[in-house]
């Protein structure tokens, strides 16, 4: 099992490459906390760990750094999930607030400009310390389309099994 942490703020697209990503790519999965929160309640945890347990496939994870604490505890958590790289999706905050405008099925914590362009800079910092840490590499992609997004993902999983590779040559 490897993961594959997709990273953004809320409205930068995370979802719609996740779900594009895995209509692609068969062997793909994703794995929401949140969603396990909601089904599981205080047995998400347990859930977390039996899927990551049972699974071989590449398996993408959103992640919203900029409202977790980086700890220890963090850092040991992805490395126990074999996290093999970060992708940063960072697009310009006139955007986003566009997007969160008219997506009524989210109710976003940012509304203006300056609280987009202050979440987009802690997950950046946030990003950066969590790949240095872990010594995993960490894309960060501007404005990308979905197709560049999804090239990126691949790019960084191609990567980290050759590395791999090498490593057990070695």
């Amino acid at each position: 099992m490897k993961t594959l942490k997709v990273l953004g703020i809320s409205g930068s697209g995370k979802t719609t490459l996740i779900k594009e990503t895995i209509s692609r790519n068969q062997g793909v999965l994703h794995l929401s906390y949140s969603v396990l929160l909601k089904e599981y309640g205080n047995k998400a945890d347990k859930y977390w760990w039996h899927f990551l347990s049972k699974n071989d496939s590449l398996i993408l994870i959103d992640e919203h750094l900029e409202f977790n604490l980086m700890d220890a505890i963090r850092i040991e958590k992805y490395r126990k999930e074999n996290t093999c790289g970060l992708l940063m999706l960072h697009v310009e905050p006139e955007e986003i607030l566009f997007r969160r405008f008219n997506d009524l099925t989210r109710l976003d914590r940012a509304k203006n400009i300056e609280e987009i362009i202050l979440h987009q800079e802690i997950l950046y910092k946030r990003a950066r310390e969590m790949a240095d840490a872990l010594e995993i590499p960490l894309r960060i992609l501007k404005n990308a389309t979905v197709e560049e997004s999804i090239m990126a993902l691949e790019t960084i999983f191609h990567d980290s099994i050759i590395k791999i590779g090498l490593a057990r040559d070695a």
